[in-house]
Order: C-alpha cells, then sequence, then structure tokens
C-alpha cells in the first residue's frame, strides 16, 4: 500500500463530499469525485468504468465495476470478476453525484469509451489538490472507499454485503469497518481457516462466518452475474 500523508483511516462524511463537489473547477473533477463517492472503487476500476457500464431508467441507476485486483492465480480469472452496483434514483432532491454520472455518460458517443480518460497520477492529484483546498488534507480514491465502506457498516450492510461493493475475496479486507456496526459487535477471534467470529457486546450470543459461507457467498454472487 502507498505512503499517505492524510491517515487511511479518515472519513470522509457528505458534507466534505458536497463541498469537495462545489470547489471542484471541471466537470471531468465532479465526475471524478462522484465516482469515488458512488461506488467506493478503486483507482484503477474507476479509470476502466466505460458508458456502456452505467445504466439506468426513472427508478435506478446500475454500474458495473470491473474487478481489477486479488485475482485467482490458480485459474487465472478473478473470482469477482465483476461487481453490479444497484442505486436508487431518487426524484426529490435528486442525488447530485448519480444525476452527474448519468449526465456525463450520456455525452459519450462510443459504449466502450471511458468516463475518464486520466491516468491515475491525474486522479490522485486532483483528488489531493480539491483535499487541501477544501478540507486542509489531501484525499485520496482509498479515503473514498474507506468513508464508504465505513457508513454501509453503520447502516447495517452485512460483511458478505460489504465485501461484495469492495470486490474483496479475504476477510482482511473488511475488519477494519466492524467497529461501525450499529449492534457493536467486537471481534473475538479471527482466523484465515475457521472464519470470523463476533461477540456481542451485551453478551449475547456470538455469531460466526465461516470462510466457507463467504467464499459460497462471492461464488454466488460471481455465478449470478455472469
Amino acid at each position: 500500500m502507498p505512503k499517505y500523508i492524510t491517515p487511511i483511516d479518515y472519513t470522509i462524511y457528505e458534507k466534505e463530499v458536497s463541498a469537495m463537489y462545489n470547489s471542484a473547477t471541471s466537470i471531468e473533477e465532479r465526475v471524478l469525485i462522484s465516482l469515488c463517492w458512488i461506488t467506493g472503487a478503486r483507482t484503477s476500476e474507476i479509470l476502466k468504468i466505460t458508458q456502456e457500464d452505467i445504466t439506468y431508467n426513472d427508478d435506478f441507476v446500475n454500474i458495473t465495476i470491473r474487478t481489477l485486483k486479488l485475482g485467482d492465480r490458480d485459474s487465472g480469472r478473478f473470482k469477482l470478476r465483476y461487481r453490479h452496483l444497484k442505486f436508487t434514483r431518487p426524484t426529490a432532491p435528486r442525488n447530485i453525484y448519480l444525476e452527474t454520472i448519468i449526465k456525463w455518460s450520456e455525452r459519450l458517443t462510443k459504449p466502450e469509451a471511458r468516463l475518464i480518460k486520466r491516468e491515475r497520477r491525474w486522479v490522485t492529484r486532483r483528488l489531493n489538490v480539491i483535499g487541501e483546498r477544501v478540507l486542509n488534507k489531501p484525499v485520496t480514491p482509498y479515503h473514498f472507499r474507506h468513508s464508504v465502506c465505513t457508513q454501509l457498516a453503520m447502516n447495517g450492510a452485512s460483511i458478505p454485503e460489504i465485501m461484495y461493493f469492495k470486490g474483496a475475496i479475504s476477510l482482511n479486507g473488511v475488519t477494519p469497518y466492524i467497529h461501525a456496526k450499529p449492534m457493536m459487535f467486537k471481534l473475538e477471534s479471527f482466523n484465515r481457516e475457521k472464519g470470523l467470529i463476533l461477540g456481542n457486546e451485551n453478551g449475547g450470543n456470538l455469531i460466526k462466518v465461516s470462510k466457507e459461507e463467504l467464499q459460497a457467498y462471492l461464488k454466488e454472487k460471481d455465478e449470478e452475474n455472469n
């Protein structure tokens, strides 16, 4: 993992995202901020999103993310090759980030055209600059990613759901968000072979999410999307 000037566990909230969005000096920067906040995707994944990956109607917006990390070396394919994210499209008020993504995609003339035709360095630099200007600290797509997953956990998303949203196939990728679960579970033990065991702070029964259960969930999702 690269070095970050701003702590990697720094959490961005909607008010700060809105300020960054309004401070952006181009529509392309607004699209970048919108994609980071809506999808929580990795930089490489954001740069691969094309016009055909954005579909929508009056009620929903669907965004397909190509998972570009955590490949299955044995089979030569990704265990979770695509993530199909479905968002409700509110009418009053409109979600400015979803609408920005939609309007920008409509301007593209080819289905395979990328929404952001830039390099990773540009993404990092622009978010750094906007973050410094608005938040007095540079931020990166990772900070958006961490923030989105933290707030998913705070809103009651399950561990498999967070794993799917992130495109993670390891429990290591979601353990940082367990503290945000509204039921206030604490990590009792973690074993890569046995899975994850959570204990209720109020003395309730232990809940175990086994390695097999998580793998089965991710396999089912992968099969549904192919």
